[in-house]
């Protein structure tokens, strides 16, 4: 082999050699990069999982506060733990039943006492009649109608047992 030859096949030998290690050195980087990647993913996923757990816990707790209408199965069953999927519904019925209505914009539907609101800020127990407001001050009702001073009303809530 004449003294050129070798001379380029020593090149090539070291630019070949180069190139692997510099091949090695990119795999490596770029396992590194993978690894640093899924490390990243892994932590992501736990933290998701300790959130989920969290809320979870938000959401059985709130609907304790229901009893046992939130342990309540659609077929009437009742479970050992909280049914989460019951606590909103439960919340939106409790937002409900505690939202004042507008007078005379809404009415209520049926002739009872309700807790009323009137126009300077005040709240009362009033009875509702004949689509009609009578306050219920001292236990004798004053037979006068002052629905023209209701602002608002809200049924009287009942004992959730």
């Amino acid at each position: 082999m004449s003294d050129l030859q070798e001379q380029i096949s020593l090149y090539v030998a070291d630019k070949v050699a180069a190139a692997r290690e510099e091949g090695i050195q990119m795999a490596q980087k770029r396992i590194t990069d993978l690894e640093r990647d899924r490390d990243n993913w892994m932590e992501f996923a736990a933290q998701m999982s300790r959130n989920a757990d969290f809320y979870q816990g938000i959401v059985r707790e709130i609907g304790e506060g229901f009893g046992v209408e939130a342990r309540t199965s659609d077929d009437g069953s009742i479970q050992d733990d909280v049914l989460a999927l019951k606590v909103p519904e439960l919340v939106a019925e409790l937002r409900e039943a505690v939202r004042w209505r507008k007078w005379p914009v809404e009415k209520p539907n049926r002739d009872t006492r309700y807790l009323t609101l009137d126009k300077f800020g005040d709240v009362e127990c009033d009875l509702y009649e004949n689509g009609k407001w009578y306050s219920d001050e001292n236990v004798a009702l004053i037979e006068f109608d002052h629905s023209d001073e209701i602002a608002g009303w809200l049924p009287i809530p009942e004992d959730r047992k």
